[in-house]
């Protein structure tokens, strides 16, 4: 006896023959249902078939398909932290116009920035002891995951692959200027020459001799699968490098506190540290240059202005203040040089 299914898609029709066709061609299996979580990059669907839960993705905009293969990539290289299973990854497009990933499902909670729930509502234990293990899981995989060389990571025939710069900052330089600079919101952009030459003359303050690692780049509370106390899975594995381990360590102290209150960042904020300092040291001079990766945390602001500031009433003001912090921050780094 042969059973049907009649597949359920939540906010994704327009996906629904090429999620199917995947899943045929990937897995050999039926869909039962789908449920859209819809990003910015790419398009990502929490797929339910005959067999269990995976999640399925798709690179919808072809700008992105570099960074996408970073994803396959890192996942193959990292263990000594979880992540998603890779299950398959195809950037033939031969099934479908898209590259697409499909990997396991992670259960857990995801503490949204933008939604609910989220970091600042959850129990004031649960904030201290997942800050804790945010910095445990970061320092184990900056410890355990060296590379030979700085560069993207690459992903072709199953196999993975560094795409080589000389230094990191080499390496950081172009990533910033093929995203911050050359996307530039548009009331920021007469800064982008002036912002430009800065960065070319001081990023080199930011070279250590410290050994390239993989670096997420991205590892936000929307980035993590998280239990009561602990951090269960880290995904979205797409913005992955061979880079310098402050990067990765700083972007995620701005982003895993940024929408708590001042005081409440400097309390939960040492636990992190605390966490990452159980499992690896930092450089002599780490706080010296956490003061340059700050003020590209507020030249990444003035990045993605256009997209944040639309339901703002002071945007104008927002906008004033963005450029007096840089300006403030750039005098500032000087000194320090």
């Amino acid at each position: 006896m042969s059973i049907s299914f009649v597949v359920i898609y939540i906010g994704a029709p327009d996906y629904s023959e090429r999620i199917g066709a995947v899943v045929e061609s990937a897995l050999g299996e039926e869909v039962k249902s789908v449920k859209d979580s819809y990003e910015q990059a790419h398009r990502t669907f929490t797929v339910s078939t005959t067999g269990g839960d995976v999640v399925v993705r798709f690179c919808h905009k072809g700008k992105n398909e570099e960074r996408f293969r970073s994803a396959p990539a890192a996942l193959s290289l990292v263990s000594s932290v979880p992540t998603p299973d890779l299950i398959r990854f195809d950037g033939t497009k031969s099934v479908v116009p898209e590259q697409f990933m499909i990997t396991s499902y992670e259960e857990g909670q995801v503490l949204e920035m933008h939604g609910t729930p989220d970091f600042r509502y959850i129990p004031e234990h649960r904030r201290k002891s997942l800050s804790k293990d945010v910095g445990r899981k970061l320092g184990v995989l900056h410890r355990e995951n060296k590379m030979e060389s700085f560069g993207r990571l690459t992903y072709n025939d199953g196999e993975a692959a560094v795409d080589s710069r000389d230094s990191w900052a080499e390496l950081y330089l172009e990533i910033l200027k093929e995203e911050q600079l050359a996307q530039m919101s548009k009331p920021f952009q007469d800064l982008v020459p002036t912002l430009e030459t800065w960065l070319e003359n001081h990023i080199s303050f930011l070279d250590t001799r410290c050994s390239p690692c993989i670096v997420h780049q991205d590892l936000k509370p929307d980035n993590m699968i998280v239990g009561d106390r602990d951090v269960n899975s880290i995904v979205d594995w797409e913005r992955a490098i061979s880079g310098h381990p402050e990067l990765d360590l700083f972007t995620t102290d701005s982003r895993l506190f940024s929408r708590l209150t001042d005081s409440a960042a400097r309390k939960y904020r040492p636990y992190m540290y605390r966490g990452y300092f159980d499992e690896r040291d930092l450089q002599t001079g780490w706080k010296t240059r956490r003061e340059f990766y700050l003020l590209l945390k507020t030249v990444e602001a003035m990045w993605t202005f256009s997209g944040w500031s639309d339901n703002l009433d002071n945007a104008v003001a927002v906008e004033k203040h963005l450029r007096r912090t840089l300006d403030n921050e750039m005098d500032h780094v000087e000194t320090l040089m």
